[in-house]
């Protein structure tokens, strides 16, 4: 569905936003986009959207540049921006009837269902929605267009913890009811990623640093604490792919990356040691693999 190859973008300032990012992604996926702040994830979103022109390399959704594609490969795919603005004066509705001609999918009744779940009354004017209730309306479009490809950048910002349920509500249900759908979501709420996506693409300073799925991630990292006797930790202990070590008094806390079982069997048996493991979230991950640089 997506190929990217060899991706740069540089902005008039001399920042390069994205070096050299080169991925596929099938169709089918749910995949979230994570990186702190400066990461280039709103880049590489816009330079999908061929909302930006790429400084190096290239963009295809479907085979197509989106910058010249036709407008039946145009509609299928939708995009939420961090900073949405729709038109104030209008009302829901009628942003409803002015897009739905231009998708041949257009799904009026979903439409109307997402606005029920937000709460917002579709003879609402838009300017006299909050950010985070325009953002939820501009949403309902998106989903109303039945697309094969949703990107969503930040699309939780600013909500309350109730409007961010019923946005993953919604979200969920467009996934069930649309196999092939593929969404690819910008977020820092970890939570909601670990909660939907399959596949996680990691950005650092505009660079790939790491494509990989929840289970792998979830799998190939753990959080030891180790607990020895009165004579303490032993000097000169390690233990193998420690990423990060953290020493107080008797107490030995860990993360560490593809340790072996039967290493961790055996530290486990041993009768001077108590090990303990704690389960990572993926924001609990993440935080420890940045500390660990």
């Amino acid at each position: 569905m997506i190929t990217v190859r060899n991706l740069s973008r540089t902005y008039a300032d001399g920042t390069e936003a994205l070096r050299d990012i080169t991925l596929e992604i099938p169709a089918g996926v749910i995949v979230g986009l994570v990186g702190r702040n400066g990461a280039g994830k709103t880049t590489l979103l816009k330079c999908l959207m061929g909302l930006l022109n790429p400084s190096r390399g290239e963009v295809r959704i479907f085979g197509h540049d989106l910058r010249f594609a036709p407008a039946a490969i145009r509609e299928q795919v939708t995009y939420v921006s961090q900073m949405q603005r729709l038109p104030e004066e209008r009302r829901l509705v009628d942003l409803w009837e002015l897009y739905g001609p231009l998708y041949s999918n257009w799904d009026r009744a979903f439409a109307e269902h997402a606005a029920d779940l937000f709460e917002i009354h579709p003879e609402s004017y838009i300017g006299g929605l909050s950010g985070g209730e325009q953002r939820l309306a501009a949403l309902t479009l998106a989903f109303a267009a039945r697309p094969k490809l949703l990107l969503l950048d930040e699309p939780a910002a600013g909500l309350d913890p109730i409007a961010r349920r019923r946005l993953l509500s919604a979200l969920a249900t467009l996934i069930a009811e649309q196999p092939g759908l593929s969404v690819i979501l910008s977020t820092h709420l970890l939570a909601d990623l670990e909660r939907l996506a399959d596949t996680l693409i990691f950005l650092d300073n505009g660079q790939l640093s790491r494509v990989t799925t929840m289970d792998d991630l979830r799998s190939r990292y753990r959080r030891l604490q180790l607990i020895f006797g009165a004579d303490g930790i032993p000097p000169g202990f390690r233990v193998p792919g420690t990423l990060r070590r953290d020493e107080s008094g008797p107490v030995l806390t860990l993360l560490v990356e593809d340790i072996d079982d039967f290493y961790l069997d055996n530290l486990k048996s041993r009768p001077d040691l108590r090990v303990i493991e704690h389960p990572l979230s993926l924001e609990d991950l993440f935080i420890e693999l940045e500390e660990a640089r």
